[in-house]
């Protein structure tokens, strides 16, 4: 990995369920004219392609479509993030963020963030339903009323 993708490289860890903003921004002073982001274990099909004003469903992976869009779809300022809703462990992954500025012919590599999407048992301590104190709390009563 060269040094300039590794500089860019960032980690972001969220909830399922919950949205999630990848943070992205072009430095050009020029307006960004084409944003795509990508996962690098999607082939050809991608999370998100604007361009021409609009966003382009037909090479969108499926699993993706009605759950992105972009914090300022004007761009303001070179603000490419990404949100991505209702997140699932599946969306983990390294995303890539690529813009293509007025007056360049191809798009730029500008951020690589690895997302990752915590399991219900890591988010409550092993168990789905959160349940790990209360088994606790009972195996040391069971001992407590045995000792006693």
């Amino acid at each position: 990995m060269d040094l300039i993708k590794l500089l860019c490289h960032v980690k972001v860890t969220a909830d399922p369920g919950q949205p999630v903003s990848l943070p992205c921004r072009s430095a050009a002073s020029s307006s960004v004219i084409v944003v795509q982001w990508t996962r690098t274990d999607l082939d050809s099909e991608y999370v998100l392609l604007f361009r021409d004003g609009q966003f382009d469903v037909e090479n969108q992976n499926p699993s993706y479509q009605n759950r992105v869009d972009l914090v300022d779809r004007q761009m303001k300022d070179g603000n490419v993030s990404l949100v991505l809703k209702n997140l699932t462990t599946d969306d983990t992954g390294l995303y890539q963020c690529q813009v293509q500025n007025e007056g360049d012919l191809d798009t730029e590599l500008i951020r690589t963030i690895k997302l990752e999407v915590l399991s219900p048992e890591n988010k409550n301590g092993g168990t789905s339903d959160g349940s790990t104190g209360l088994i606790v709390g009972l195996i040391s009563l069971a001992v407590v009323v045995v000792v006693v």
